[in-house]
């Protein structure tokens, strides 16, 4: 930060919603989100999508304290199912998307998710585990709706949330309330679900933006998946609170890496996290770029 700011201590801020509001008013047609296949946001975009997607997931009789589940790679649909989900006060369940059967089961299940957010991709395997979600019923897809395999299961389409009303809602979230439940990598019995205030997610990206002296002029790269804590609240929230754009690419790649960095001009949190990748980093070419 350049100077300080009062406002990012006010636990009262400590929200998705006033973060984007606030954003929304001062840098309101600033590039938010930028990904590397070319989709971006502004942050006033952004602020509306919350607002939308809330919207949308109501229709879904979707209401503040229910758990709604994301299996999505790296993009701007997974950034605003999180705005809407945040904004409605329901609850964000973050899905690694390499799960399948039993550990899938066991997050779907123990967060007891009644609406996952996903892709066609991983239709078939959560039909595979369907019998034995009794609390699940729609599965809202990303992308074309097509047919599936689902016995009960219903299929809705994100792409309808442009259709609802961006207005405010008469929701009230706090810093107390419960934003997300990130799952454990369940090294030593099943994953643990780890119960994340919206005080707990803000303060991370709070940390990040006082210890990298993040200010809105950098632009933040971002290549982990953003089901995990440091993509989503230490680099993509830090962003957000900020007010600086957030880069996103939807996978590593250690051929694109430096050529994007430099492309954008941006910085990367990344570095203790891609530790074990620097052999890879240092063995491509200059001329070797699939980015």
């Amino acid at each position: 930060m350049t100077q300080f700011d009062a406002a990012l201590y006010d636990p009262d801020q400590w929200v998705v919603d006033s973060v984007l509001r606030r954003q929304s008013r001062t840098r309101g047609d600033e590039i938010c989100i930028l990904t590397t296949e070319g989709d971006s946001i502004t942050f006033s975009q952004a602020h509306l999508a919350a607002n939308q997607v809330a919207r949308f997931l109501q229709s879904l009789h979707v209401a503040k304290g229910d758990t709604v589940a994301v299996m999505l790679p790296n993009g701007l649909d997974y950034c605003c199912a999180w705005f809407g989900i945040s904004r409605l006060g329901a609850i964000h369940v973050a899905i690694n998307t390499d799960y399948k059967g039993a550990f899938l089961k066991h997050v779907l299940k123990n967060s007891r998710a009644r609406i996952i957010i996903t892709e066609a991709g991983f239709f078939d395997r959560i039909a595979e585990i369907e019998d034995e979600l009794s609390d699940l019923t729609e599965v809202v897809t990303i992308g074309q709706v097509i047919s599936a395999k689902f016995r009960r299961l219903r299929i809705q389409n994100f792409g309808d949330y442009v259709n609802f009303n961006s207005g405010e809602l008469d929701v009230r979230v706090t810093y107390r309330d419960l934003a997300c439940i990130m799952y454990t990598s369940g090294t030593t019995g099943p994953a643990k679900g780890v119960l994340m205030p919206h005080a707990h997610t803000y303060l991370f990206g709070l940390g990040t933006i006082d210890n990298m002296h993040l200010t809105e002029g950098d632009i933040f790269y971002i290549v982990l998946p953003l089901f995990h804590a440091n993509a989503m609240f230490m680099q993509l929230y830090a962003s957000l609170i900020i007010g600086c754009t957030a880069v996103i690419r939807n996978r590593f790649s250690a051929s694109a890496w430096i050529h994007d960095i430099v492309h954008y001009r941006s910085l990367s949190g990344d570095y203790h996290q891609l530790a074990g990748c620097g052999q890879h980093l240092c063995a491509q070419s200059t001329a070797n770029r699939d980015g």
